[in-house]
């Protein structure tokens, strides 16, 4: 047997014997293709410029929410009918159930200002069997909490359209050390980059912010970064899906209250309320 045959044959070996690369699951394959469409959410009352402002960043969110999530195909709005959805007694389902759509959920609801905040009632609508699977009614005291608004309210499809296997990952923060000239200080952003605050301003050192599940702090809540090192400690509060240091937290409980209500179905005979979160 000559030298370049018996080569060959080592290294085939070795190619069979050899261990395959792991294979890397992120999340379950989904069984079957879930198909929803996102309409823009509508003005309601008088429009005005802070208003279609206020709804553009409201829709912008909740799309890239319900996107990123990686749980349905997103039917394009170019194919969506071109009459405006403020509430269940515009859907036309046939429309959306037809061949150019083809939808199997609708998300669908309107946004009013009132106050310097809004309030917002969003809808989750079963386009086949033509019935409500989620409303809810969301007032925000600020209309800087709109960000807050969807996040939440793509967190609850994902949930819905999920089975519940899912919370969802919108309302997800991430906490880091940025440089301040010559001090570093804690930043939370939240999971797509947007809406940077940054919560010490002590001059000090604050690196490796870390969440934390429990804490022996009464005053603070799960979930919220805690410094390791700092010039001074500070205290944490969860707030609107948010976390800030403790005297923060309550000019924003006083200025910014975020609340949630469920919405009737039509064929329901009266309102669940939901909890408050501030």
């Amino acid at each position: 047997m000559g030298f370049p045959i018996l080569m060959q044959i080592l290294l085939s070996a070795l190619a069979v014997s050899s261990p395959q690369e792991p294979e890397i699951v992120i999340r379950p394959p989904l069984t079957s293709v879930t198909r929803v469409a996102v309409i823009d959410f509508q003005a309601k009352g008088a429009p005005g410029a802070e208003s279609d402002s206020t709804l553009k960043v409201f829709n912008d969110v909740l799309w890239k929410d319900l996107d990123f999530s990686g749980f349905f195909e997103m039917r394009s709005k170019s194919f969506y009918p071109s009459k405006p959805v403020r509430g269940p007694q515009d859907v036309v389902f046939e429309e959306w159930r037809s061949d150019r759509v083809n939808a199997d959920f609708l998300v669908f609801g309107n946004l009013q200002l009132a106050g310097g905040g809004a309030v917002v009632e969003a809808y989750l609508y079963d386009a086949k069997m033509k019935q409500q699977v989620l409303g809810k009614r969301f007032t925000a005291a600020s209309i800087t909490l709109i960000r807050n608004v969807a996040h939440n309210f793509a967190d609850e499809v994902v949930y819905q359209l999920s089975a519940g296997t899912s919370k969802g990952v919108a309302r997800t923060q991430i906490a880091f050390s940025s440089q301040k000239g010559g001090s570093k200080e804690i930043q939370i952003v939240d999971y797509d980059g947007a809406n940077a605050r940054t919560i010490t301003a002590n001059g000090g050192l604050n690196k490796f912010p870390e969440w934390s599940r429990t804490t022996p702090d009464s005053h603070s809540s799960p979930g919220c970064p805690a410094a390791r090192a700092g010039k001074s400690g500070y205290r944490n509060s969860k707030a609107g899906g948010r976390c800030y240091r403790l005297h923060h937290l309550m000019l924003l409980r006083r200025r910014y209250p975020l609340t949630e209500d469920g919405l009737p179905s039509p064929r329901a005979a009266k309102t669940v309320s939901t909890p408050t979160f501030t």
